[in-house]
């Protein structure tokens, strides 16, 4: 498995079967990576990574984009689904299985509301900044 697709797994998995999120958005987390078909159930959570080569050749950086959208007259549940992914996610350090990365770190960087073209539909557009380290870079400090 590449490190996007071990990415999309790990971050998937932490989301969608979180009993807390679920309970927010009324049963199931909906997570699409992109834009979802125009019939996706509200509230839903769209997302997407941008990952490039860091300072050294033995880290990577990046960013993950993760909207919440919601139809409702008030913000009250979308408030709700923002406090719990960055108790979720917010300082989380991740192994993925196999590859290079041993180690990667999502920290919460900055959130504002986003433009929709419906009356009740609210989106918070988050961003989140990734550090990677790779095995290389471990062994390196290890080996000092």
């Amino acid at each position: 498995m590449d490190l996007r697709q071990a990415l999309l797994t790990e971050i998937y998995a932490r989301l969608t079967e979180d009993v807390a999120l679920q309970g927010i958005c009324g049963g199931t987390v909906r997570l699409v990576e992109g834009m979802p078909t125009p019939d996706t159930a509200f509230p839903y959570l769209t997302h997407s990574f941008t990952l490039e080569a860091g300072d050294s050749w033995a880290l990577a950086e990046g960013f993950w984009l993760l909207d919440l959208w919601d139809h409702s007259p008030n913000t009250i549940r979308l408030s709700a689904m923002r406090h719990r992914l960055i108790t979720l996610m917010d300082k989380l350090v991740l192994t993925p299985p196999g590859g290079d990365i041993v180690l990667m770190q999502i920290d919460f960087v900055r959130e504002s509301k986003g433009p929709t073209d419906a009356p009740d539909v609210h989106r918070l557009m988050t961003q989140w900044s990734l550090h990677l380290d790779r095995q290389v870079e471990v062994e390196a400090v290890l080996g000092r």
